[in-house]
């Protein structure tokens, strides 16, 4: 989450951008970080943005996240109706696209990246990316007699062991 900085520039703010914590001009001294990229990059399988003035669509990529098989990020647009006076809801309605309307290939990572890199006048929202791959839990093997925690386990089993450690 990069939220309630109360002001402060952050590091999804642009370059330049003047709030009251940043340096005097020329504002935020660095590029923004570009969370999109960075979990495609990173090797997420479900990567997508939504924005929060468009509630029906931001609950179903949420739906989509969360029921994904893998590592699932969702980067979420919200203004800051206290501090930001420049990325409004109204900027945001006007400047956001669909990349589902648009034809984009969600299993094609490079297009993908592409659209993630995307920093002109308009926001790309929908699915980025979205492929199958092994999760976690399917490459993790559980004992044979289930977990540790369910054994019945007597004091007097695991005194040497105790001891041995204790040395």
């Amino acid at each position: 989450v990069n939220g309630l900085t109360k002001g402060q520039y952050s590091p999804a703010s642009p370059r330049g951008y003047v709030s009251n914590t940043s340096p005097p001009p020329p504002g935020a001294p660095m590029d923004p970080v570009n969370p999109m990229a960075q979990a495609i990059t990173a090797g997420a399988t479900f990567v997508a943005r939504g924005f929060s003035g468009d509630q029906k669509s931001l609950v179903d990529l949420m739906v989509k996240a969360i029921n994904h098989k893998g590592f699932a990020v969702v980067d979420i647009l919200q203004p800051c109706v206290t501090w930001n006076r420049i990325l409004t809801w109204k900027y945001y309605n006007e400047h956001t696209y669909s990349l589902q309307e648009n034809g984009h290939d969600v299993t094609d990572k490079l297009q993908s990246l592409e659209k993630a890199m995307e920093n002109g006048d308009r926001y790309p929202v929908g699915i980025f990316y979205n492929v199958k791959h092994p999760d976690l839990a399917s490459g993790i093997s559980l004992p044979e007699k289930g977990a540790l925690k369910d054994h019945k386990t007597d004091l007097k089993d695991i005194q040497k062991i105790i001891d041995d450690m204790m040395l």
